[in-house]
């Protein structure tokens, strides 16, 4: 269950419901006219809408999100691209995607087949396909049929003859030792590392048993050339320098030692070959390039190095500026039988984004494949509504462009993050640690320090059950950690301290009395974590902030029907924000059992509740959910100015209801609630529109046909949707699209009904 997600129905709602003004919704209620429009993610308009088609390849598309690793097919010619990722929301972990020439994209097509959870390694043959899945609590190498998809798009797995015992309805796989380091196809063999038993694997593809293995000092990625049947394998020598290994496959599939490439690069990760080039991914901080081999007989090496592709240093040593050729963390590289490279990149890691890039054998760009959204949304910048922030990025939109897709681009897209000179931001250093990985953005407010100087801040929260609450300061267009509150999270960024604790507060150091370093270093050093007390503890809790950088939140603590603030009490000479201890507003009349979301708007003094009527949900019984609205918030007397029952109906699946309204925003004179989930059938992705003086309901925005009618998700219910008013005022909204790895866009002119 997300952060904040709704729980519950009872007795209370037959008690209530004469007290609330409701809005009924009728299942064919029109919707208000407006344009659907994503981004995050490079897809045409046509893969978007989902094609109708039933013949290869026009099936449903979208970009997966997450990548470990790449595998280019030699025996096609239109540059067949196959992945691995560890994990994806829409379960299609290991996709694939093929240039089209005469759209400059690399556009998906289809996937493998689903077995569990994803893995790292892929690779293929002119039989069969291959790649490593997570399943039944171990690693499994599982083998496809190359041929036509199925019907849904996914290409079905080949059974092999005494696969190792598994779990009913599950197919047969080989049972791995650990993650492995690569896998490469040939000879009608299999080959696969397994860096933790320091050893290579070759396989008979028929049967997939064993029939030889070499021994090997932490082997990783392999490739295979066909026309003098070598086998190359990153690994490390005696001394432990990674260097580049070679063997003759006899055909028996015994291995016979050839040469030793030692000039590899500072972290080589990847390599692939073709009948007359060698690519190695160097993923070093210094190089992020793809360094490029031809063979030479009279080397000691037998290759040699004639040239790199990729800016040295590459996004990083580019100030977050994305550029064709700036590579950010390298994980995977291919090479079809032309010569074209295959870039593939994933930032912070394997739970990082998509980022695979195509180019000539001269290298000069043909077509990119990105994602750099997962479970998240955005934030627009309350001074400029054509920027809007993630937790990573800054996008520059193009309102003009009318085109489904085109209002972002990843030219105008840069980073926020500086992995380098930052090793303790929350939102980089803990992927696997869902608790306090803050990957989510919750606000950018300016904010004014005791010097009279504006400053920009990102407020970021992570994704699911940890509470914490890291404040990210600007430093032209890098967000550096400033504030980190922490409610019972499990481990720091860096490990420190030691022993977990309740309600703790990290403050980069700037020179206060007890912190060790004159300006902020971006580093947890001693002294900078301190305990909180009083009621300022629930201030991770936030589910909204204000424009003067207050922190609103509601419905914890035992209190389920009491608001809290923490508002900005000063700042220290760093220009850290300092927080006044909570306080706690109780409501007259509040309309639910539970408050779930508070959303304050400074310039009508007006607070906007969210919460639930009834019970936990459970056994098929969902509560209602009530939306209301306080005026005069910041007085001693707050009223209530309206409430409605935001009737819906619910989709009970596997114990859960995924109808249910979950997030709210706010822009001029309306308020915005989405559905979490979506219908049994088209349109999907509901967002519910009210007038934000009265609680009038104005119609429903959903789906559309730009993106076939279908929305995954809205897994966060702080900022699931956000909400902008353009100049011209129309209204902008952002909506979580969760299963598919992107950021929807709904543009209308709002006109009162």
């Amino acid at each position: 269950m997300r952060r904040g997600s709704p729980l519950g129905a009872g007795l209370a709602l037959l008690l209530l419901l004469p007290m609330l003004g409701s809005t009924a919704v009728a299942a064919d209620d029109p919707p208000i006219p407006h344009r659907v429009s994503w981004l995050g993610e490079t897809l045409l308009p046509e893969d978007a809408a989902h094609s109708e088609g039933t013949t290869w390849p026009t099936y449903r598309r979208w970009v997966q999100n997450h990548l470990s690793g790449i595998w280019v097919d030699p025996l096609v010619a239109d540059g067949r691209v196959f992945t691995n990722s560890v994990s994806d929301e829409g379960q299609h972990e290991a996709g694939v995607y093929q240039h089209d020439p005469a759209k400059g994209a690399l556009r998906p097509t289809a996937w493998l087949q689903r077995q569990g959870t994803g893995g790292s390694v892929v690779t293929g043959d002119e039989k069969y396909f291959y790649a490593d899945v997570t399943r039944d609590g171990g690693q499994l190498l599982v083998r496809y049929q190359r041929a036509t998809p199925a019907a849904n798009g996914s290409i079905p797995i080949s059974e092999f003859p005494g696969g190792d015992p598994l779990h009913a309805g599950k197919t047969a796989g080989r049972k791995l030792s650990g993650l492995p380091g690569g896998v490469s196809t040939g000879r009608g063999f299999v080959f696969l590392t397994r860096p933790q038993e320091n050893t290579i694997y070759v396989y008979e593809r028929e049967r997939m048993t064993v029939v030889a293995k070499t021994t090997v000092q932490n082997p990783g990625a392999l490739a295979f050339r066909a026309g003098s049947n070598t086998l190359y394998a990153l690994s490390d020598n005696a001394s432990g320098a990674r260097v580049l290994s070679s063997w003759t496959v006899q055909a028996s599939g015994a291995l016979t030692a050839g040469s030793t490439l030692t000039d590899v690069g500072g972290a080589p990760v990847a390599v692939a070959v073709n009948a007359n080039r060698l690519v190695i991914a160097d993923n070093a901080a210094a190089a992020q390039q793809v360094r490029v081999y031809e063979d030479c007989v009279s080397c000691v090496d037998k290759l040699r190095l004639v040239d790199r592709l990729g800016q040295p240093g590459g996004l990083a040593a580019g100030g977050g500026v994305y550029a064709n050729d700036r590579f950010d963390n390298l994980t995977a590289v291919g090479l079809d039988r032309d010569g074209h490279i295959h870039v593939g990149s994933n930032s912070t890691g394997a739970y990082g984004w998509v980022d695979i890039r195509r180019f000539t054998p001269a290298k000069a760009l043909q077509a990119k494949l990105i994602n750099y959204i997962h479970s998240d949304n955005v934030v627009p910048d309350p001074r400029d509504p054509g920027t809007v922030y993630s937790a990573y990025h800054k996008y520059s939109l193009d309102y003009t462009r009318t085109t489904p897709g085109q209002e972002w681009a990843p030219e105008r897209t840069r980073q926020t993050l500086d992995r380098a000179g930052c090793p303790d931001d929350a939102r980089d250093v803990l992927p696997n640690n869902k608790d306090n990985y803050q990957n989510i953005p919750a606000a950018v407010r300016y904010l004014k320090g005791a010097d009279g100087v504006e400053r920009k801040y990102l407020y970021a929260i992570p994704v699911a059950g940890g509470y914490t609450m890291g404040v990210y300061r600007f430093d032209g267009e890098i967000a550096r950690p400033s504030v980190l509150f922490s409610v019972g999270m499990n481990d720091w960024p860096n490990g420190t301290p030691g022993t977990a604790g309740l309600y703790q507060k990290w403050v980069d150091g700037g020179g206060e009395p007890g912190q060790p370093h004159a300006q902020p270093n971006c580093r947890i050093d001693p002294g900078e974590i301190s305990t909180m007390t009083g009621r300022i503890n629930y201030i991770g809790y936030g589910t909204s902030i204000d424009d003067k950088g207050g922190i609103w939140g509601g419905g914890v603590g035992g209190k389920p029907k009491t608001v809290f603030h923490f508002k900005v009490d000063s700042f220290d000479r760093a220009h850290n924000p300092r927080y006044a201890d909570g306080r706690e507003i109780e409501l007259p009349e509040v309309p639910m059992d539970r408050i779930l979301q508070v959303h304050y708007v400074a310039a009508t003094d007006t607070a906007y509740l969210y919460g639930r009527l009834g019970a936990e949900p459970a056994g098929g019984v969902s509560p209602r959910y009530i939306l209301a609205a306080y005026k005069g918030f910041s007085t001693a007397a707050p009223s209530r100015s309206w409430s409605v029952d935001m009737g819906y109906q619910s989709c009970w699946s596997n114990g859960r209801d995924y109808c249910f309204p979950q997030a709210l925003a706010v822009a001029g004179n309306r308020v915005y609630v989405a559905d979490q989930g979506t219908t049994p059938v088209p349109p999907n992705g509901r967002i519910r529109s009210y007038r934000a003086d009265d609680g009038r309901y104005q119609g429903s925005l959903y789906s559309g046909t730009e993106i076939g009618q279908t929305a995954g998700l809205v897994d966060i219910a702080v900022t699931g949707i956000t909400a902008t008013r353009l100049p011209s005022g129309d209204h902008v909204i952002f909506r979580e699209d969760n299963s598919v790895g992107r950021v929807q866009i709904h543009r209308h002119t709002p006109v009162d009904r």
